[in-house]
């Protein structure tokens, strides 16, 4: 407490000694220097009510060269004082010294122990301590203690600051636990206080999980608690940014989604409850070398070569290492999955892969997947996918009916389906007809003067765009459908009768698709059984002779056997009537 003296101006002031401590009774100061006018005396004030008074008259020290006053204090009460300097200085006011006690120094708590690292200090192995200024006027530094084996030692002091930092403790593989004392000018120090340990931060890394897990020592110290935890990251040498904050009862925490070939630092930073002390753990540092899973993996094709086999392709990320990946496909109508082939899981990976599957994609409606392990042994499945099935069926009025199952592609935006027929190697050779994405059949005339032999095969293509998941790109796509085909069953027209000598002159049944007709014979009977003529050509027929004799106009009766394309033995048995 500073008590100022009102004189008759405030142009100019009378120092007071600079009141220094009380140590055994005795009151110590510095004498002043105030050249305005002769010495009188140092007036010493006193109370024993507490720092706010009332103050008393104690004594005036007339010798100018006095340091110090002994004032017996046999029941050691608490006493508060202050100075003034009375000199002869007319005009000029006397202001009091600061108001000491003959109590010890008071250190306040400390604010924070910190181990140094990128976060704080100067230090990089080391300690800092920070603490709030000792309340009492008295205090001149701070003595710095430490426990260690031998006890608890004063290790430095400091004076004017309330920081201190050292770089030789280890306080990386061992918490430490320091005290700060208050000291005056007459060697009193306040009492110990609580002490403050240090956090050690330690970590474990998880290689397959892509992650590391931090355990550090609890802070000690605050009479309030730990309110929170602070996890600060550094990568390859970037400042550090806040990544996590947790409950201060957490003495572990395990940080998810490192990346490979990248080098961290890693402290924790313990705060007050409601002080505003904070306090950083020793750090960590190290380089992950850690397996890449894999992260992405989707089918975004799935197509029918000519030979009918699925064609499939894939985009995964090429930095993933793994054991094996192997491609899965089960018939839907029997949904048990047999691995069909392994894709060469080398590192790198395969940019967007494409892998056709020796699997009968024109038996019935097939799915497959894609299954990677890595060199964790973790697992990870791609979406099921399905090329079109297509299937054909021959009409009876020179159509074949086109019917398809849709595309199983997850991610895929349809824009329609076209339909082609394809020439003897597979290949798409004509467009006839294009329909909706919501539309699953066709239905195709046949000319037979064009498809002589009544066999016609077919693929549909779906169009569209597939969107990726992982990054949302987009690329357009073609799947095609397996090769189909269907065979038109043989006809025959038969004339009902002939002329030799007008214009039907011969008796030839025409066929329809008689391309594809083998084992062909026609017969013609007369009346009387006998057989007047017989062939295996489909492109002649009988001129109504026999031996070499014009037969009778009448009734004749023929027959015609064949097989068809199928194999199926086809017979058919009529008249015709020979004109005259």
């Amino acid at each position: 407490m500073n008590l100022l003296l009102v004189g008759v101006s405030l142009n100019a002031q009378i120092e007071p000694p600079e009141l220094l401590c009380v140590r055994d009774d005795s009151i110590f100061w510095n004498p002043p220097v105030n050249p305005c006018g002769p010495f009188i005396g140092y007036e010493i004030y006193y109370s024993n009510s507490g720092v706010q008074g009332p103050y008393s008259l104690l004594t005036t020290v007339t010798d100018p060269t006095a340091s110090s006053y002994f004032h017996n204090n046999q029941t050691s009460e608490v006493r508060h004082y202050y100075m003034l300097s009375v000199f002869d200085c007319p005009g000029q006011n006397a202001f009091s010294s600061d108001t000491i006690s003959n109590q010890l120094p008071i250190a306040l708590p400390i604010l924070g122990a910190s181990v140094n690292s990128f976060f704080s200090g100067p230090a990089p192995d080391g300690v800092t301590l920070n603490w709030p200024p000792s309340p009492s006027p008295e205090t001149i530094g701070y003595i710095i203690y430490r426990n260690t084996p031998q006890g608890t030692i004063p290790i430095d002091t400091v004076f004017d600051v309330q920081i201190w930092s050292s770089e030789n403790i280890d306080a990386t593989s061992s918490s430490q636990t320091f005290y700060v004392l208050a000291l005056d000018a007459c060697g009193n120090v306040s009492l110990f206080g609580d002490p403050h340990t240090t956090m050690v931060l330690d970590y474990s890394i998880s290689v397959c999980n892509q992650s590391v897990t931090l355990s550090w020592s609890p802070y000690i110290g605050w009479a309030d608690g730990v309110e929170s935890h602070d996890i600060w990251i550094s990568e390859n040498g970037s400042p550090p940014f806040l990544t996590a904050s947790i409950s201060g009862a957490q003495t572990s925490f395990t940080l998810p989604g490192l990346t490979d070939q990248v080098d961290y630092q890693i402290a924790v930073r313990a705060n007050q409850s409601a002080g505003g002390g904070e306090a950083y753990s020793s750090i960590v540092s190290f380089s992950t070398e850690i397996v890449q899973p894999i992260r992405q993996l989707e089918v975004f094709e799935i197509t029918v070569t000519p030979e009918n086999r699925p064609e499939i392709s894939w985009r995964w990320n090429t930095n993933a290492e793994l054991t094996s990946a192997i491609i899965w496909g089960y018939f839907e109508n029997d949904p048990v999955a047999f691995a069909i082939t392994d894709y060469p899981a080398g590192y790198p990976l395969d940019t967007d892969p494409t892998l056709e599957i020796n699997w009968p994609a024109n038996e019935e409606k097939s799915a497959f997947y894609i299954e990677t392990t890595d060199n964790c042994d973790s697992v990870v499945q791609s979406e099921v996918v399905s090329p079109i099935f297509l299937t054909v069926t021959a009409a009876g009025t020179l159509t074949n009916q086109l019917s398809w199952e849709h595309l199983t592609l997850p991610g895929a935006q349809f824009l329609g389906y076209d339909i082609f027929r394809v020439d003897p190697a597979g290949n798409a050779s004509q467009l006839i007809g294009t329909v909706n994405a919501s539309t699953t059949n066709f239905t195709d005339q046949i000319d037979p003067q064009v498809q002589a032999s009544g066999s016609v095969c077919y693929l549909v293509s779906a169009r569209g765009q597939f969107q990726f998941l992982k990054d949302q790109t987009e690329i357009p796509f073609t799947s095609e459908s397996n090769r189909a085909c269907a065979q038109q069953e043989a006809l025959m027209y038969v004339p009902n009768a002939f002329a030799p000598d007008g214009r039907n002159t011969r008796f030839r049944p025409v066929p329809v698709f008689g391309a594809s007709i083998t084992n062909y014979q026609l017969s013609v009977f007369n009346r009387w059984g006998t057989e007047v003529y017989r062939t295996t050509d489909l492109n002649t027929g009988w001129d109504g002779d026999y031996k070499g004799q014009k037969q009778p106009a009448g009734i004749y009766t023929y027959r015609i056997s064949l097989l068809r394309p199928s194999g199926e033995p086809y017979e058919e048995k009529g008249t015709v009537l020979l004109i005259r």
